[in-house]
């Protein structure tokens, strides 16, 4: 999924704002991108019951698409299908 993601998010740089959520730590994330800055903005948090509470128990990663009002347009299992959702927004 993160090449994916990588290639929405250099697609439509400068167009939508893509954030990625981590449950890991931030040291291990870091490590994770050492030798390369992903193309899109990274959150990391540390897993806890919480936040897959607030997951819903759900599998990730969960691609969610917001658009410019602040209004969920899409919940994606996959960052392949974030394409089309984001070229009908245009």
């Amino acid at each position: 999924n993160i090449p994916d993601l990588e290639a929405v998010a250099k697609k439509y740089s400068g167009k939508v704002k893509i954030v990625a959520l981590s449950f890991e730590s931030t040291a291990k994330v870091k490590a994770f991108f050492k030798d390369h800055a992903p193309a899109y903005d990274l959150v990391a948090t540390e897993s806890n019951d919480q936040n897959l509470s607030y997951m819903n128990n759900s599998t990730i990663p969960k691609f969610i698409v917001v658009d410019a009002k602040g209004i969920v347009v899409q919940v994606l299992q996959r960052a392949a299908d974030l394409d089309p959702i984001l070229e009908q927004m245009k």
